[in-house]
């Protein structure tokens, strides 16, 4: 697995969507991540206008 440094303090997310399982992140710098929704539970009960 390789480990990459970020420049958390100039880390800027551009967008954010989410689908039934996951949630996702467009950082300014062209990257995309996306994580389950169960990491979370907040947003996983959330309804689709709350999100």
């Amino acid at each position: 697995m390789r480990t990459i440094a970020i420049d958390v303090e100039n880390l800027k997310v551009r967008s954010v969507w989410f689908n039934a399982e996951k949630v996702y992140f467009d950082f300014q710098d062209g990257r995309t991540m996306g994580a389950p929704l169960v990491w979370f539970p907040r947003l996983q009960n959330a309804t689709e206008a709350q999100r």
